[in-house]
């Protein structure tokens, strides 16, 4: 029983990995795909939705169009939702929602994200290193968005 386990997780790990590349590689179609069949065997995998997110925002942002109510951005942010549903706690998934609506210009969204995301690291009291980017990038968007608001006084 523990080997058939053992086998199933590295399975889901190399095709969560293939579909990973896929995404980097600006293959979104493979990408989807794999995340798709991922997602039939398991619809709350966590690791998943926050890959496929991520893989619809690199697919919609690397054309020159872009525009926010594309359908790519608006899947991303359900699976970044969908995630909060399942785990309201979960860092990277507060970290993405809250990049997500700064890279679409709606600020005001990613603040109150970005200062729950620093909230709930604090409260988690968890190893900042797990998590050391993420807080990096989220203070230097929060200092940013203050600077910019004093220069606009």
């Amino acid at each position: 029983m523990l080997a058939y386990l053992a086998m199933a997780n590295d399975l889901r790990y190399r095709r969560l990995e293939r579909a990973r590349v896929a995404g980097l590689a600006g293959k979104f179609s493979v990408a989807y795909k794999g995340l798709d069949e991922l997602l039939r065997q398991n619809p709350d995998d966590i690791e998943v939705h926050r890959l496929y997110g991520n893989v619809l925002e690199t697919d919609a942002f690397s054309q020159d169009d872009i525009v926010p109510a594309d359908a790519r951005l608006k899947t991303a942010r359900y699976h970044y939702r969908h995630i909060l549903r399942i785990d309201s706690s979960n860092l990277f998934a507060l970290f993405d929602l809250a990049e997500h609506f700064s890279n679409i210009g709606r600020n005001r969204a990613a603040k109150s994200l970005f200062e729950e995301f620093l909230r709930q690291s604090k409260a988690q009291n968890l190893d900042e290193y797990e998590y050391e980017d993420e807080l990096a990038r989220t203070k230097a968007w929060l200092e940013q968005q203050n600077e910019d608001r004093i220069v606009l006084d």
